[in-house]
């Protein structure tokens, strides 16, 4: 009895309603810029920028390890 009351104690739908707003106005999705290759492979003017590569790999004796290898650019003009 004790564990169905505690279990249920949130469940109760308050007697009491509030409208909740952010006053945030979400802005719409940016057009993604057309990708061209190699010039966006490389380093690009920004303050901060990284690249990543991620791999699964199989030892011989089938035991298997994953790895994720990340390369930051910080510009922080000092």
């Amino acid at each position: 009895l004790l564990l169905t009351l505690l279990a249920t104690v949130g469940c109760v739908k308050s007697a009491e309603q509030r409208d909740v707003t952010t006053g945030a106005i979400p802005n719409p999705t940016a057009t993604p810029a057309t990708v061209s290759f190699p010039q966006d492979e490389q380093a690009h003017d920004s303050r901060l920028e990284w690249w990543y590569h991620s791999g699964h790999l199989e030892s011989e004796s089938g035991r298997e390890f994953g790895f994720h290898f990340v390369v930051f650019k910080s510009d922080d003009g000092l």
